[in-house]
């Protein structure tokens, strides 16, 4: 024992087993966060690539020409226009991660107020047209398509090659 005072004393050996067991429980702690840390930022990772990876691709022409890339869920994951008129629809509206029957009735409402479509009626000669093409796997669109229907739109589906009227 080293005498450091006349009052106190420190037992080196028992100050450095004291030191080893708060550091070991340390270790004890440590190693357990880490591997539930990469854990987790693994699972964000693999997360957002199964969200993000397109198995379906939208082209929704009506006087404007828009492409929409949808996931496995029917949503939404990127839009793009191919002339200044689709940019002018798809930049006001925030169509990213909506439903793709949602995402559809978005579009088609801002072109009918924007008549770059018009429905079918007795007066009305020169109709036009809304055509969706639909490559990759297949989409449930039977909600747009009713309403499509229901507002007297002349509209084609073609999925896969297969043409839906």
């Amino acid at each position: 024992m080293n005498k450091v005072n006349d009052s106190q004393t420190i037992n080196l050996e028992e100050f450095k087993t004291q030191k080893n067991a708060s550091s070991n429980k340390f270790i004890k702690i440590k190693r357990p966060m880490a591997v539930l840390s990469i854990l987790i930022i693994f699972t964000i990772i693999i997360t957002y690539y199964i969200y993000s990876y397109t198995t379906s691709l939208v082209i929704v022409n009506a006087g404007i020409s828009i492409n929409l890339k949808v996931n496995r869920w029917n949503k939404v994951i990127d839009v793009s226009s191919t002339n200044s008129s689709g940019d002018a629809i798809i930049s006001h509206n925030n169509i990213k991660h909506k439903n793709i029957n949602d995402a559809l009735l978005i579009i088609l409402g801002k072109a009918e107020a924007n008549n770059y479509v018009n429905p079918v009626d007795d007066t009305n000669e020169s109709k036009k047209k809304i055509s969706i093409l639909i490559s990759g796997n297949s989409l449930d669109i039977s909600n747009f398509s009713n309403i499509v229907k229901e507002k007297k739109f002349d509209l084609t589906i073609n999925e896969n090659g297969r043409e839906k009227k």
